[in-house]
């Protein structure tokens, strides 16, 4: 989301539109190539859920890889290409209306940040997977040493403010007793992390940088994005 304040999921539910910026919404995941990598080697045939699927840029770029056997969930349907299964629900609150033990593959990217009750997400994936299935969702990254500077200093974290739509984020102690419980980790994405700060520099007169340049190695000490690839046990 791109609101300037933050909107209970509820209120974009009954006027959709407020989900501002949506139209061009795409997670920094989908500009690489690791998460297609990976579920071609699972195979095409494997049956996809993407939860958060806004205007479906990762379901159309599944199907032109071939992927047939694929779906989105959101609160509304925001997809370009209405040719996609859609199902609407509040993840926040209401179950997904899928039997269980139904899809190989779940993703959520850059979803979990957004939901104010972000472990029924966790249940409902731990139900509607199959045994050996796949939850893979990325997240902001608040373990880089940027942002344990800054909440040493501050008490506050990068990204979570009263003004943005960023809810909650998990200790790692939180995510093992409840995200392993039922799931083992198979596989961590950092993004590359950016240098911080730059953008500031262009006070300089002639001096014209970018907010972040994402220059710094793929790692939990500079990364402020992850994916996870957990495994149901």
């Amino acid at each position: 989301m791109a609101n300037k304040y933050y909107i209970e999921a509820k209120k974009i539910k009954e006027k959709p539109e407020l989900y501002e910026g949506i139209e061009e919404s795409c997670s920094w995941i989908l500009k690489e190539n690791y998460l297609f990598d990976f579920l071609e080697k699972l195979g095409k045939d494997k049956k996809i859920l993407d939860i958060g699927c806004g205007n479906g840029i990762f379901l159309d770029r599944l199907k032109k890889r071939g992927f047939g056997n694929i779906a989105g969930a959101d609160l509304a349907n925001y997809l370009k290409d209405k040719s996609h299964k859609h199902i609407i629900a509040d993840i926040n609150v209401e179950k997904l209306p899928i039997e269980e033990s139904s899809y190989d593959v779940i993703t959520a990217l850059q979803v979990l940040e957004h939901l104010e009750n972000y472990f029924l997400i966790l249940q409902e994936a731990t139900r509607v997977l199959k045994s050996g299935g796949y939850f893979i969702f990325s997240v902001p990254h608040p373990f880089n040493i940027f942002y344990r500077i800054k909440f040493a200093l501050t008490g506050n974290m990068s990204g979570f403010t009263p003004d943005n739509n960023h809810y909650l984020f998990l200790t790692r102690d939180v995510f093992k007793k409840t995200f392993l419980k039922d799931f083992e980790i198979t596989d961590i994405h950092y993004s590359r992390g950016p240098v911080p700060m730059l953008g500031r520099l262009n006070i300089i007169p002639g001096v014209k940088l970018k907010a972040k340049y994402r220059i710094l190695p793929r790692c939990s000490w500079f990364a402020d994005r992850v994916c996870y690839v957990l495994r149901k046990k």
